[in-house]
């Protein structure tokens, strides 16, 4: 059953990695993109630009934003906007590296790599200048151009660990 499963799966989504797509799944992954790599623009911090204007473009206003399931872990668009902006203040060299991405209609998967050097405290964390670099999962929906929900989990663990010199 769960080769039958990965079979299924295997068929039905586009893996950027691999070498040869096949042209409606390329499309489906390029659309992505074009509302993906806006959205990733926000975490590169330098030259990053107006985080509301990338909003209007690329996050519908029904947008959910989730780290987790508990009511304090989700928040809507206006919530997460001050969170990115306040984000370039505490990471003011922070980048994003899409490092794959998987497309199935209206969900993309990214497995992404995110770096930087904390200006200040992170996470009780006193700054130390050492920097980090960490996995990170997203699952978005995306409709209309938009994206509507991000499901994410960040290995903020091993950032600590990695400012703490282990």
């Amino acid at each position: 059953m769960k080769i039958f499963r990965r079979a299924v799966l295997a068929g039905s989504i586009a893996v950027t990695s691999a070498g040869s797509v096949p042209a409606a799944d390329a499309r489906d992954e390029q659309r992505a993109r074009s509302v993906i790599e806006p959205w990733y623009s926000l975490f590169t911090i330098p030259g990053r630009g107006s985080v509301r204007a990338v909003f209007d473009r690329v996050v519908a206003h029904d947008f959910i934003s989730y780290r987790g399931e508990l009511p304090s872990e989700i928040s809507d668009r206006e919530a997460t906007i001050p969170f990115i902006e306040a984000l370039a203040g505490l990471v003011p060299d922070m980048r994003f590296e899409i490092r794959e991405l998987l497309t199935a209609g209206e969900k993309a998967v990214i497995r992404g790599r995110a770096i930087g050097t904390p200006a200040g405290e992170l996470f009780g964390q006193p700054q130390t200048g050492r920097s980090f670099q960490i996995m990170t999962i997203d699952i978005l929906t995306l409709r209309a151009g938009q994206i509507t929900r991000a499901y994410h989990l960040e290995n903020w663990l091993g950032a600590l660990q990695q400012l703490r010199g282990g």
